[in-house]
């Protein structure tokens, strides 16, 4: 009001009441451009349900170069995905750095954005650049959500090798949700790659204090579902050996056979068939 006082002192009486009407018309104007940007992005996004792919892109392309940050951020992502699949990584790239260039926006779009960069660098056989991408959405993300330090820890153990990040890592996925099993069973599968008993050891019982119901023939079914078929069949071994759990030999011969020891998988299968134990007759039939 300030400012427009001083203003309309060198103006008429009707240039100060078009200058009022002009601001507010400019303000509708922009205000209402915000608003047919999500009506434009859930057209395009609806376009893509019912597969009219093409239809969508130029949607998205022309809110893309908008004014309206939030869904032309969207529209980058989207565009991104969609030259990822046609296999144009340079198109994908343009579009997924166009959609993390605000650093302060921590929206699921930019994030993904993100590690779709880190993936494509990865595949380029540039660590350090997708490193960079995984660090950035762990600062995004403020470095206190776990799964973000799960995918740094399982970035340094698979790709860099540097086992020292990757328990580093793991370690403050387990302080940021303790409970979650998941979180420990990668430190479990790092200790196991050490070879380091001591810590094996330690990390299963913490694992049993917050489940009961941890076990090696559990652990043995974590991997084999994972394809660690080395640890899978250690694990379910010692549910056989150790705990005497025999329901483990089902598990077992099914890791066995699918490793080239066919033979003494039908075998264990045979043997949890007689303990009646289910699925085993129908893995037997479909083996024959």
């Amino acid at each position: 009001k300030k400012l427009y006082k001083k203003c309309s002192k060198y103006l008429g009486p009707n240039q100060s009441k078009f200058m009022m009407i002009f601001s507010i018309l400019t303000y509708s104007i922009s205000f209402q451009s915000f608003a047919d940007s999500k009506i434009e992005y859930e057209k395009a996004v609806k376009l893509i349900t019912e597969d009219k792919i093409e239809e969508s892109v130029q949607l998205l392309q022309e809110i893309s170069s908008s004014k309206d940050k939030e869904y032309s951020m969207k529209s980058n992502y989207l565009l991104g995905n969609y030259y990822v699949s046609k296999n144009n990584i340079v198109q994908a790239k343009k579009y997924y750095q166009l959609a993390i260039e605000d650093t302060k926006n921590t929206s699921n779009e930019a994030i993904s954005a993100l590690y779709q960069l880190s993936t494509l660098a990865y595949n380029e056989n540039d660590k350090l650049l997708a490193e960079k991408y995984i660090l950035e959405m762990d600062k995004r993300t403020g470095s206190k959500q776990a799964n973000m330090k799960e995918l740094l820890g399982m970035f340094y153990f698979a790709v860099i090798k540097n086992t020292e990040k990757a328990e580093e890592n793991y370690n403050e996925a387990v302080k940021i949700d303790p409970n979650n099993l998941r979180y420990r069973i990668n430190l479990l599968t790092l200790y196991e790659y050490k070879n380091d008993s001591l810590n094996i050891s330690k990390t299963i019982s913490n694992m049993k204090k917050i489940n009961s119901k941890v076990s090696n023939k559990e652990i043995g079914i974590y991997y084999s579902n994972s394809s660690n078929m080395s640890l899978a069949k250690k694990y379910l071994e010692k549910a056989i050996n150790e705990d005497k759990d025999l329901t483990a030999q089902f598990n077992l011969g099914i890791v066995y056979y699918n490793t080239g020891k066919k033979d003494e998988g039908i075998k264990m299968l045979q043997a949890a068939e007689k303990m009646e134990i289910k699925d085993a007759t129908e893995i037997l039939n479909k083996i024959k």
